[in-house]
């Protein structure tokens, strides 16, 4: 399958996005956890999200932040974003338009899964997140379901793979120290999204496991990392 380049794909993406995220899909409730884990760092603290997107995430943690602003590399996601009078600026995770040391708290999901050069982007997030400030940074994992159903379906974008020992590694190399590891997606909730029954137990026990052990298995790594410089 030809791969589209990034910022293509994602202003083709933008006309399907919301609706693929709305309330009660298995998607809504990915977004809701991360909203859920990022939650306690950010209140009356200047935040960025990396990836903003139609700044579905970036609605909610705007009303407890100080400051909240959301950068990404698609023009389409950023005019629906706008249309929400949210603060968003077009970057590239590789070049963040902001001054060292500026945000209290950097957040990213399902962009650096997209990013082939990660070092950089890790670099970027670090310069502009404040000493003692915090990363908070999702992955997708090779040990999971999701890696599989991913390579059946195909991805028509840029996509890696990084497990836990993997993400350690880049860590320690840019001097950022995990604070906490949560895994996503640990059971295949979509077999089940239409029984309304299933899926509350099946949600329960995906969020019960995320701490567990059986994260190394999800198909969503969260890390939540310090700025150690």
């Amino acid at each position: 399958m030809k791969k589209l380049e990034n910022e293509k794909y994602y202003n083709e993406f933008s006309k399907k996005y919301n609706n693929k995220r709305r309330a009660g899909s298995y998607l809504d409730y990915i977004n809701k956890t991360e909203i859920s884990i990022i939650e306690p760092f950010i209140k009356k603290k200047k935040i960025l999200e990396v990836g903003c997107g139609t700044g579905l995430i970036l609605q909610e943690t705007q009303k407890k932040a100080l400051e909240a602003i959301g950068i990404d590399i698609s023009e389409k996601m950023l005019d629906l974003a706008k249309k929400n009078k949210l603060y968003v600026k077009k970057a590239n995770a590789t070049s963040i338009p902001f001054p060292d040391n500026y945000f209290d708290v950097v957040y990213s999901f399902k962009v650096l899964p997209h990013i082939e050069n990660i070092d950089l982007a890790i670099r970027e997030m670090r310069r502009v997140t404040k000493k003692e400030g915090y990363l908070i940074l999702e992955f997708y994992n090779p040990y999971s379901i999701k890696k599989i159903t991913d390579t059946i379906s195909g991805n028509n974008v840029y996509t890696r793979y990084d497990s836990i020992k993997k993400i350690k590694k880049m860590t320690k190399k840019h001097n950022i120290e995990i604070r906490k590891i949560y895994g996503i997606k640990i059971i295949i909730l979509e077999l089940f999204s239409k029984i309304r029954i299933i899926k509350k137990i099946f949600l329960f026990l995906d969020k019960k496991l995320s701490l567990s052990m059986f994260k190394y298995f999800a198909g969503y790594i969260i890390i939540i990392a310090k700025n150690n410089e």
